[in-house]
C-alpha cells in the first residue's frame, strides 16, 4: 500500500475516533458540518491521489495543509487527535531521516501543551501516533526492498545483455579463426606441396626432351614419363580444385573481421554498432578491404574520444566501379572539422590506394565517407 493512502486511512479512523468521543457532548449540527468538511477533503485528496497528472500530488499536498488549518478552525479540543494524524503526513512529506521523529515529537508535546487536550483524546493520540510511525517503518523497509529489487533487475538485465554480446562476439570470434585457418592452410598448400608438384613436372618434362635424343630405344621409358606427368597434372588441377573450395572469399573474411571489431566495441565500451552493405562485396579488393578495417578501428577511437553517441553505424555500399564507405556516429559535434592526426591518417591510407575522405558533422552526428573509385 502506498503510505499516502495508510495515511488517508488513519485520518478517517480518526474522523472516526473523533465523533465517537464528542458527539453526544457536542452541537450537532456544527459538529457534523465539521466532520463532512474533513471527509470532504480527504475524498478530494484521494481523488488527487489516483491522477496521473504531475499536478495531482501537489493539489493533494494542498488538501493535507487546508485539511490542518481547518482542524485549528474547528477547535482543537475536538480535532486534536484529527490534527496530530494532519502534522505526521505533513511531516512526512517534507522531512527526511531521523529529523522526522525528532521534530514530529517536538510538534507533538507543543500542540499538547498548548491545546491541552483531554486524557483520553491524549492517549487516543498517542496510540495513533505510534501505530502510523510503525507503519511508516514497515513502508520505509518495504521501500528499500523493492529499490533494491529493481537494481538488481537492472542489473541482471545489463549482464544478460553483456552475455548475450559476448555469445555473439564467441561465435563471430570463431567463425573469423575458421576462415583464417583456412586461409593459412591453403596458402601454406599452394606455397609449398603445389610448387613441389610443379617443380616436379617440369623436370620430368625436361626428361622427357633428353631421352628423345637417344632415339626409339628407351621407348618404354617415354611412355611412362608421359604416364607419370600427366598424372602429376592431373594432381595438381585437382589440389587446385579442391583449394579453391576451401579458402574463404575474401569479402567473407572482410566482412567477418569487421563484425567482429563492431560486436567487439559494443560488448566493452556499451554504445550499440550496426553494420550495413549493398552491393557485390567480392569486387572490393584485399587492399581496400585492409583500408576499411584500419579506417574503421581509427573511426571507432575517434568516437570514444570526442563523441557523446551512443550509436555507430558502418556503411558499405559497393557500385560498378566504385566503394562507398561510411562511418557514422550520432553524436553532436560542431559544422567545422579540423582533422587531426587519427583523421589525417585516414586520409592517408584512403589517397594510397587511389580513394578519397570526406568530413561532415552538425547536431545530427558525425559522419566519415570513403570513396574508392
Amino acid at each position: 500500500m502506498n503510505r499516502s493512502y495508510e495515511y488517508l486511512a488513519g485520518k478517517l479512523l480518526a474522523v472516526i475516533v473523533t465523533i465517537y468521543l464528542f458527539f453526544d457532548t457536542a452541537d450537532t449540527g456544527i459538529f457534523v458540518i465539521r466532520m463532512l468538511v474533513f471527509g470532504c477533503l480527504f475524498a478530494l485528496q484521494l481523488l488527487f491521489l489516483t491522477m496521473r497528472m504531475g499536478r495531482g500530488k501537489k493539489w493533494a499536498m494542498l488538501c493535507q495543509a487546508v485539511s490542518f488549518f481547518w482542524a485549528f478552525l474547528a477547535g482543537m479540543e475536538q480535532t486534536f487527535l484529527i490534527a496530530v494524524v494532519i502534522a505526521m503526513e505533513l511531516l512526512d512529506e517534507w522531512i527526511k531521516g531521523s529529523l522526522f521523529y525528532e521534530t514530529g515529537g517536538v510538534l507533538f508535546l507543543l500542540l499538547g501543551f498548548i491545546y491541552r487536550p483531554s486524557k483520553i483524546l491524549l492517549l487516543f493520540s498517542i496510540v495513533f501516533t505510534a501505530f502510523l510511525t510503525l507503519l511508516r517503518c514497515s513502508a520505509q523497509k518495504r521501500e528499500a526492498l523493492w529499490q533494491a529489487g529493481m537494481e538488481q533487475k537492472e542489473a541482471l538485465a545489463g549482464l544478460q545483455d553483456k552475455l548475450s554480446d559476448m555469445k555473439i562476439y564467441t561465435r563471430t570470434i570463431q567463425e573469423t579463426a575458421v576462415m583464417e585457418e583456412r586461409n593459412r592452410f591453403a596458402a601454406r598448400i599452394h606455397d609449398k606441396l603445389g610448387h613441389n608438384i610443379s617443380g616436379s613436372i617440369i623436370l620430368l618434362e625436361a626428361t622427357k626432351l633428353m631421352l628423345k635424343e637417344k632415339q626409339g630405344e628407351e621407348e618404354t621409358v617415354q611412355n611412362n614419363l608421359s604416364l607419370v606427368t600427366e598424372n602429376l597434372r592431373r594432381g595438381v588441377e585437382d589440389i587446385r580444385a579442391a583449394l579453391r573450395q576451401e579458402r574463404p572469399e575474401r569479402e567473407q573474411i572482410g566482412i567477418r573481421k569487421i563484425e567482429k571489431a563492431l560486436e567487439e566495441f559494443q560488448m566493452v565500451y556499451g554504445r550499440k554498432t550496426r553494420l550495413e552493405t549493398e552491393g557485390e562485396l567480392e569486387k572490393i579488393s584485399a587492399a581496400v578491404w585492409s583500408c576499411i578495417q584500419q579506417n574503421l578501428e581509427e573511426a571507432l577511437t575517434n568516437m570514444l574520444k570526442h563523441s557523446d553517441g551512443t550509436e555507430f553505424l558502418l556503411q558499405i555500399h559497393v557500385m560498378n566501379k566504385a566503394v562507398r564507405v561510411v562511418y557514422a556516429d550520432n553524436g553532436r559535434c560542431g559544422e567545422k572539422i579540423k582533422p587531426g592526426m587519427g583523421l589525417g591518417a585516414m586520409e592517408e591510407r584512403a589517397a594510397a590506394l587511389g580513394g578519397t575522405v570526406l568530413f561532415a558533422g552538425g547536431y545530427e552526428g558525425f559522419q566519415i565517407t570513403t570513396l574508392f573509385l
